[in-house]
């Protein structure tokens, strides 16, 4: 039976998540296309932050967490380690429209 409350739910969910949006799921391998937009900003934390999303730039990935948002959590450890002493591992959040998918795992 669809009352007023569950047709505006439907409604409002609709309006909150474009219909283009991909989804992506844990295990899945994803090539990261472009960066988000970057704040200026004089935080030195925001900065490597960037600095390590530039590293995986173009990069396939592994998803390792997905929020309920739709945002992917990359696994980018094989990427940035490498340029960053004594990093051990790294993931990193990425909107959905940043990303490809490659293959779904």
């Amino acid at each position: 039976m669809l009352t007023r409350r569950s047709l505006l739910s439907t409604t409002l969910a609709a309006f909150t998540r474009p219909a283009h949006q991909p989804s992506y799921r844990v295990g899945d391998l994803v090539k990261v296309l472009h960066l988000p937009p970057q704040v200026p900003c004089a935080n030195p934390d925001l900065a490597e932050d960037f600095y390590r999303r530039r590293l995986s730039l173009g990069k396939i990935c592994r998803v390792i967490y997905v929020d309920e948002k739709g945002r992917a959590e990359l696994d980018v450890g094989e990427h940035v380690v490498p340029f960053v002493p004594g990093l051990i591992g790294c993931s990193i959040s990425f909107e959905p429209e940043c990303l490809a998918l490659v293959d779904r795992g």
